[in-house]
């Protein structure tokens, strides 16, 4: 494997210190460059490298001195995979744990029991707010990726950068649905008016930002998991289900659009 010391920055960054974009995205590129990342994220037990060293060197290559921001994305989602998989480890673990202690999700009255759920539903937050830079950055791969590279590309990616199957199919279904219905949005409403929301605003349980025609912008809450209260209340839930836009890549189903591009436009009426 080649070392850092081979590898000199190749960063063209523009002068506010951000680097460029790429002039056109190709399935090709990104599947070459996650081989390139993925084959240098196994290199740890050949000599003396450990799995930090491999991890280490990974993203001084791939992040640290990538060339386009697209590509420094990919790499950042893949080295940091393995991380985020443990949060979700701990997520599900306090998910089933909630549960056990209320399986009827009834009004808990008992001092002490309510005290437990309290508390582990502090330690959800808690987990909730180291996964969630991880998921954006996977979201804003999905999002540049789409109609490019396909669904099963993106969750083997995932799946070797973590070992674990059952979590990256779980997760990019997730994930690819809000893509999905922003990609369904902005085919009717334009690509202008419709934007998936920035980390702070995913922090406050928005996904899809709508500008409708008197110029109001509509949050959406797409619901594809667990019930979970926004902080901002002028946020829009909008419930889905695999069913609403099919499993079809990273796109609404041909045969449910019609349909969901209607509740969309009654979303934000």
């Amino acid at each position: 494997m080649d070392t850092i010391e081979n590898n000199p920055s190749i960063s063209a960054l523009r002068p506010g210190g951000e680097l460029p974009p790429l002039d056109e995205v190709e399935g090709d590129v990104f599947i070459w460059e996650a081989n390139e990342i993925l084959r240098c994220l196994r290199a740890y037990g050949i000599g003396n490298i450990t799995r930090q060293d491999a991890i280490t060197r990974t993203r001084e290559r791939f992040v640290n001195n990538a060339e386009f921001a697209e590509l420094a994305n990919l790499a950042d989602v893949l080295v940091s995979a393995p991380e985020a998989n443990e949060t979700n480890k701990r997520l599900n673990g306090i998910k089933d744990n909630i549960s056990r202690l209320n399986p009827e999700k009834r009004v808990v009255n008992d001092p002490k029991l309510k005290n437990e759920i309290d508390k582990l539903k502090r330690l959800r937050k808690l987990e909730i707010a180291k996964i969630l830079p991880w998921n954006h950055k996977l979201r804003e791969l999905i999002d540049t990726v789409a109609g490019h590279v396909d669904r099963s590309t993106v969750i083997n990616w995932i799946e070797n950068a973590t070992n674990n199957r059952v979590e990256a199919e779980r997760t990019v279904a997730g994930i690819g649905a809000e893509v999905a219905v922003a990609r369904l949005a902005r085919s009717v409403f334009g690509s202008e008016r419709v934007r998936l929301s920035t980390q702070a605003e995913d922090a406050r349980g928005i996904d899809i930002i709508i500008t409708a025609d008197d110029g109001r912008e509509i949050n959406i809450d797409i619901k594809t998991g667990g019930n979970i209260n926004d902080v901002d209340p002028r946020t829009v839930e909008f419930a889905i289900t695999r069913d609403d836009i099919g499993i079809n890549e990273f796109d609404v189903r041909e045969d449910k659009r019609d349909e969901l591009a209607r509740r969309i436009r009654e979303a934000i009426a």
